[in-house]
């Protein structure tokens, strides 16, 4: 015959660690209970407002890549004014931020085909403090260097040329702004210096096209 199940009384149940942790904790819970749910709740609002945040900060960057497709349209139907009213605002309402760079990219660069060197300057010389968007530092280095000549300083021309080679981070651009530091050298008489880039380049392997080319025409310029 089967014996009958002993009961396990409530005093031997507590004297199991695990059993006493598990009760600690229950009372723990209970007696902090307000604190406990107005954390959850905390927590839930914090990510309420996260999320808040986020969609606000995407709908901002939306406007913003909104606004400097109408400048780029405008700069491409040869709307300069339109263009330029749409970068200024952009500089001004997201100042430090990445699309801000790209908008002073472009101003200098209307400036700089205007002719107006001095503001060009100023606009990339701005955004090559920071360059959020590499793709514009080979184009940003030139220009610069271009007013530095313009200006009859070819030192500092060579000097945002080597800045822009440093910084840029494809091989062909760094290519490409080497072989106009190339062509600066090689106006100013300094042969060996300028055959020496020249070479370099030359003899790298599957260069570009128009690399190839470039390197070409200021080869023919070397005196033999």
């Amino acid at each position: 015959m089967l014996k009958p199940k002993r009961k396990i009384t409530r005093k031997e149940i507590q004297r199991d660690p695990f059993l006493e942790t598990v009760d600690k904790l229950e009372s723990n819970i209970n007696k902090n209970k307000k604190l406990y749910i107005n954390i959850i709740i905390g927590l839930m609002l914090a990510t309420i407002a996260f999320n808040i945040i986020k969609n606000k900060r995407s709908e901002r960057l939306q406007t913003a890549n909104s606004s400097l497709g109408r400048a780029l349209v405008a700069i491409d139907q040869g709307d300069l004014d339109n263009a330029r009213f749409q970068l200024e605002t952009i500089i001004l309402e997201y100042d430090g931020e990445t699309i801000a760079s790209t908008a002073g990219y472009y101003l200098g660069k209307i400036s700089f085909d205007d002719g107006d060197f001095d503001r060009a300057k100023n606009y990339l010389d701005e955004y090559m403090k920071d360059h959020h968007i590499d793709i514009f530092v080979p184009g940003a280095s030139k220009m610069l260097a271009a007013i530095a000549i313009i200006n009859g300083d070819s030192n500092a021309a060579e000097k945002y040329l080597d800045n822009g080679i440093e910084i840029t981070y494809s091989e062909t651009d760094k290519m490409g702004l080497k072989l106009e530091k190339a062509r600066i050298i090689l106006n100013a008489n300094r042969l060996s210096e300028a055959r020496s880039i020249i070479k370099e380049i030359s003899s790298t392997e599957n260069i570009p096209q128009r690399i190839k080319q470039k390197t070409e025409e200021l080869h023919g310029m070397l005196p033999s």
